[in-house]
């Protein structure tokens, strides 16, 4: 099963309000819709949860990369997880594309699954306390800018995509500090550098992080111990998300083909694989989608935009484990939320204290991940952090 969310937004001249269905034949013919950009003549304003971008004429001044005639916009990143035969597209990725007035978003949410059995009445520790960042945003060794997504290995080390610093860093448990294991020589398309990094797993066989170097339209590896450069194994591909499963098939998103790919070792071109969950962001809903159905079942949220427990407001980063239960990143309510399969209303499980910067606060929860021991990890955007918010043993 595919994660993957797609939607149109609007507010811009002639936009579609529509929900695009990704599974109409399968996913690869309509799992992702992009227009490049071309012929744009009007200013239009693009919200996109916290940030505002301003595109004029193909061109793009605010707080993302420039775009330019002929290349597709893009504000977030996604990524893949593979977990026992199920596979979920992650990490937010907003691709904005202009046609002659008529402005069309699609929007992935980031989703990720969780290999673990997690109990329906399991609790976390409401105060968290910070693994990664929390120093505020810089390009320091104890510091982020806007981080995107990270990778728990099975010792709890953390291997974190700090985009805005074009680098991989590497946090190991009870460390104050991180260490850069890739990237950090500035944005660029060396072998030596990565251009807004949206994603970083292990190839623990060949002890490689795999990365997606999202502004070079390119996938590299690179060693994990004493890396200096990396290797491009695919290139000219606009990914966003990425996993590997247990025989290293590497799985692929492409926006530029709509498709999500899976390579086997010696494979050039990959296989499109199907099946879907939609994180309708708009909407302030996830749905389910199963392959060949003609609509979709919501699983959280759906009734409006709010702040009860049957709302979601900008959900974000979507977590669904082995029993079906969904885990979301409540953006701009900054908490996370937990429903159950077949619930009908959520439960907060971790930011119940507004927003701010205080162990028992979110600030605009982005992405989040558990370990194998069920603790949960939250990417906080706003406060250039993340916090690890530890099970209860007691259950």
């Amino acid at each position: 099963m595919l994660f993957i969310g797609g939607l149109s937004v609007s507010g811009y001249p002639h936009a579609n309000a529509e929900i695009y269905n990704p599974i109409t034949d399968s996913v690869g013919v309509r799992a992702k819709m992009l227009i490049p950009v071309s012929n744009c003549s009007s200013d239009a304003s693009f919200f996109s949860g916290y940030r505002r971008v301003l595109l004029t004429g193909g061109t793009e001044t605010g707080t993302s990369e420039a775009t330019a005639q002929g290349q597709v916009f893009d504000l977030f990143s996604s990524s893949i997880v593979l977990v026992n035969g199920t596979m979920s597209i992650g990490r937010q990725h907003h691709a904005v594309s202009l046609f002659e007035n008529s402005y069309r978003v699609l929007i992935t949410a980031p989703l990720r699954s969780s290999a673990i059995d997690i109990h329906p009445n399991a609790k976390w520790n409401q105060n968290g306390f910070i693994v990664t960042g929390g120093n505020g945003q810089g390009n320091e060794i104890n510091q982020l800018f806007n981080p995107w997504n990270l990778y728990v290995d099975d010792d709890q080390t953390i291997y974190v995509a700090d985009c805005a610093n074009h680098r991989v860093v590497e946090w190991k448990p009870s460390t104050m500090c991180g260490q850069v294991i890739a990237g950090g020589n500035g944005n660029g398309n060396g072998a030596h550098q990565l251009y807004y990094l949206k994603d970083v797993i292990i190839d623990k066989e060949r002890d490689r992080l795999i990365i997606i170097d999202a502004s070079n339209s390119r996938v590299v590896r690179w060693p994990r111990q004493n890396g200096t450069s990396g290797e491009t194994i695919i290139s000219n591909t606009y990914c966003y998300g990425l996993t590997m499963d247990e025989n290293a098939s590497l799985y692929v998103t492409d926006i530029s083909k709509n498709e999500v790919r899976r390579y086997r070792n010696g494979d050039t071109d990959g296989a499109v694989v199907a099946g879907v969950y939609v994180s309708d962001n708009g909407n302030h809903r996830v749905r389910k989608w199963e392959e060949g159905a003609k609509q979709g079942i919501v699983v959280a949220g759906g009734q409006g935009e709010g702040n009860s427990f049957t709302q979601l407001k900008n959900s974000y980063g979507v977590v669904v484990d082995q029993l079906g239960a969904v885990y979301v990143t409540d953006g701009s309510n900054h908490r996370i939320m937990r429903w159950l399969k077949g619930a009908t209303h959520g439960s907060v499980i971790v930011g119940r204290n507004g927003q701010g910067g205080q162990s028992n606060q979110l600030s605009t929860p982005i992405g989040l991940s558990f370990d194998r021991h069920g603790n949960l990890y939250v990417v906080e955007n706003s406060n250039q952090r993340v916090q690890k918010f530890n099970i209860d043993s007691n259950l």
